[in-house]
């Protein structure tokens, strides 16, 4: 089976309409090879073979294919300004690794310290005690104003009210 890929647009420049010609020549004969050797394997293959055989081959190439249709069509200056770009963002990327790597070099020393700093065990359990306390008054505090605010029975309260699945509400 022979498939026919008509091109979609064309270019003005005769090199890279034969590149564009050929490598999409290059690509549908792969994939029949491919297809005809899969077909005689008799069982699928797994998604690892699938990338590995089909879909980085075809990545390779068509990369090879966009740089080169950049490399020949774009002029000069546009692709100064690109390599330009580029350097600027790999010395801006450099920079901030640069920074990444400061910041956790003078991060180093202080966790240090703060490991280093001795903490009262009896301090430490009083504090785990004070913070179930404090949640404990929270939601105890929360329930009260709850109730006091149900005689005025506010609009929030009756959308709760509304819904049959809501148990805290169904009081």
């Amino acid at each position: 089976m022979q498939l026919n890929v008509a091109p979609v647009f064309s270019y003005s420049n005769p090199e890279v309409e034969g590149y564009i010609n050929a490598f999409e020549a290059e690509t549908v004969d792969f994939a029949q090879l491919q297809g005809k050797s899969d077909g005689q394997r008799e069982t699928p293959l797994s998604e690892m073979e699938c990338k590995i055989k089909v879909v980085d081959p075809l990545f390779v190439k068509g990369q090879q294919a966009i740089d080169f249709v950049r490399q020949t069509l774009l002029v000069p200056s546009q692709a100064f300004s690109v390599a330009e770009l580029e350097a600027a963002s790999k010395k801006r990327m450099a920079d901030i690794q640069n920074e990444i790597d400061d910041k956790r070099q003078k991060q180093a020393p202080l966790i240090r310290k703060r490991n280093l700093i001795p903490i009262n065990e009896l301090s430490r359990k009083y504090g785990k005690w004070l913070a179930g306390i404090a949640i404990v008054v929270g939601i105890a505090d929360g329930l009260l104003s709850l109730w006091t605010l149900q005689v005025s029975y506010p609009a929030i309260l009756a959308l709760f009210r509304t819904n049959k699945n809501c148990l805290l509400f169904q009081i």
